[in-house]
C-alpha cells in the first residue's frame, strides 16, 4: 500500500485552475468558429501554437 501525502488547498486550486482552463478553452474555441476571433489570437489567448490551436479545433 503506497500513501502520499500531499496539501489539500494546492491540489483544490489546480483541480479548479483545469476547471478554468477547460471553459476558457470552450469560450475561445467558441470565439472562433463564430469568426468573432482569429486563430492566431485566440491561440496567444491559450498560450498554444496556432498549429495546437487547430489541433483543438477538430477535436470538437
Amino acid at each position: 500500500m503506497l500513501l502520499t501525502e500531499y496539501d489539500e488547498v494546492e491540489t483544490m486550486k489546480m483541480f479548479e485552475k483545469d476547471g478554468r482552463n477547460k471553459e476558457r478553452k470552450e469560450l475561445l474555441l467558441s470565439l472562433v468558429k463564430d469568426k468573432l476571433l482569429s486563430i492566431p489570437e485566440a491561440a496567444k489567448r491559450l498560450n498554444v501554437s496556432e498549429f495546437e490551436f487547430k489541433k483543438l479545433m477538430s477535436e470538437q
